[in-house]
């Protein structure tokens, strides 16, 4: 579960031929070596020569710092997004991605609060600012005080339907409501959850429920349900690292742990950290759980250890997803992840 929507979805230049400058062609040389290639050298290559000509767009410093948090230089990309954020204080895009992703994978939680509460002083019930803001104190904190008053709240009133579903499911499933789980998973909605591309299928989710109500044959049968809609995933793209890992994951559920291994290490392999930081991190957590799962435990807590040391860690290990994420059940009680916890820990549980 991420706090923050991949940002190449959402934000693009536009450009009219005819009005492009020499400085407009260099960003967009920039947008499309890095969306298209992930030739991130190259892009800001092309975002160097961009900025003489253009010393007042706020689009060059952006692309600057999305991109500089994918080679894991989350100061200099945090730099980049202020920037970007001071030459257009009122970019809703621009704020969403400084606190989402940059102030709370740093664990700057409460300078995200701050900005967050004063943009939705002017912006009002905005429903996607509320949950950033409300996963702030999840993450911090392991307060889920502020994601139930969002889901049931005026912003919910505003939020895309599909938004609301997940985040009342995913609110669910940390609480270990099961019994509301259920009743939302049986609502209308879409086939799957999907998180910047790490598909979860409704079914997935169906499974997870069934078993932790006790119903054993139920799961089993939903398990492998989504296990073939992840498979058919994977024989359509054999290269898609995500695709892939949702495949393993249904393994891991179902028993099937060296299918499981095989197939989360190789989706680590496919798109790997050095090549992709944020969506190589989101693959090597999802190992790690599958790990967790098959009690391969000393290399799960060897890699949840070195996360949390590493600069831009919180994305993927934070005090509130340790203490509360049913991922890590198998793990607790293990005096090297309840460390991990303790070292983690808020100095002050109050807002």
């Amino acid at each position: 579960m991420r706090v923050q929507k991949e940002e190449r979805q959402t934000h693009k230049p536009v450009l009219q031929a005819h009005f492009r400058s020499e400085g407009d062609v260099h960003l967009t040389r920039a947008f499309f070596y890095y969306q298209d290639s992930r030739d991130y050298a190259a892009a800001l290559q092309e975002l160097a020569l961009a900025r003489p000509n253009l010393p007042n767009s706020a689009e060059v410093p952006y692309f600057a710092g999305v991109i500089e948090r994918r080679q894991n230089q989350w100061d200099l990309s945090t730099r980049h997004l202020e920037e970007a954020l001071q030459l257009a204080p009122r970019n809703v895009q621009y704020i969403s991605e400084l606190t989402g992703s940059n102030y709370f994978a740093t664990r700057r939680y409460a300078d995200a609060i701050k900005v967050l509460d004063e943009t939705l002083a002017w912006k009002g019930n905005d429903f996607g600012l509320g949950l950033t803001r409300a996963f702030m104190y999840f993450f911090w904190k392991a307060d889920l005080e502020p994601w139930k008053e969002l889901v049931t709240g005026e912003s919910a009133k505003n939020a895309d339907p599909n938004d609301l579903i997940t985040a009342r499911l995913n609110l669910a499933l940390t609480e270990r409501d099961y019994h509301t789980a259920e009743q939302i998973l049986a609502s209308p909605g879409g086939n799957g959850f999907d998180d910047d591309g790490f598909f979860t299928p409704r079914e997935f989710n169906e499974a997870i429920v069934a078993r932790a109500l006790g119903n054993t044959a139920k799961a089993n049968v939903a398990f492998q349900a989504a296990r073939e809609r992840a498979a058919a995933a994977v024989r359509q793209r054999p290269d898609d690292s995500k695709a892939l890992m949702a495949l393993a994951q249904s393994d891991a559920e179902l028993g099937r742990k060296e299918d499981a291994i095989r197939e989360g290490e190789r989706a680590t392999q496919l798109l790997p950290v050095e090549k992709d930081w944020l969506n190589g991190t989101e693959l090597l957590v999802r190992l790690t759980g599958i790990y967790a799962q098959t009690g391969e435990i000393d290399p799960a807590l060897n890699i949840l250890e070195e996360m949390a040391h590493n600069s831009g860690g919180a994305s993927y290990v934070s005090y509130g997803s340790l203490e509360l994420d049913r991922m890590w059940d198998p793990l607790r009680g293990n005096p090297r992840f309840d460390n991990l916890i303790a070292a983690l820990a808020p100095k002050s549980r109050s807002r």
